[in-house]
């Protein structure tokens, strides 16, 4: 590949460029895209020469190629502060330092579970609240 352009050249004398040899090549030849942020398509410019010195016949033509892109789940990190609840009094916090990431442009938030264990059978399930901030 050079300057964003591949070309494959049949010119080996002990081997013809057949039509399956040629189709087969072509059929090999594919697209990737690394980028996190990629276009949602990409157009593809192909010419296919016979290469007959007496007067070359071509043909030319593009092919879209659509993109998904990559889905990375966002990001959190926090620290647990230890607290000490006293039974009636004002909520503890359970949380500090807490950093979101959601690392792909336009990507949201739309839930976050807390799941609670150790409560003894019988007890009220209704143990943690979140005070609404806006984001």
């Amino acid at each position: 590949m050079v300057d964003g352009a591949l070309t494959v050249s049949f010119t080996s004398t002990a081997t013809a460029a057949t039509r399956a040899l040629v189709e087969d090549v072509l059929e090999h030849i594919s697209y990737a895209n690394t980028s996190e942020e990629p276009p949602a398509s990409v157009q593809i410019a192909w010419t296919f020469a016979d290469g007959d010195p007496s007067g070359s016949l071509s043909t030319n033509g593009t092919t879209t190629v659509g993109i998904t892109p990559p889905t990375t789940a966002p990001t959190l990190g926090t620290s647990g502060t230890s607290p000490i609840y006293v039974e009636n009094a004002t909520a503890a916090a359970l949380y500090s330092g807490t950093t979101i990431s959601t690392v792909e442009a336009a990507q949201t938030l739309t839930s976050l579970k807390l799941t609670v264990s150790g409560l003894a059978t019988g007890r009220a399930r209704s143990c943690a609240s979140m005070a609404r901030k806006s984001v």
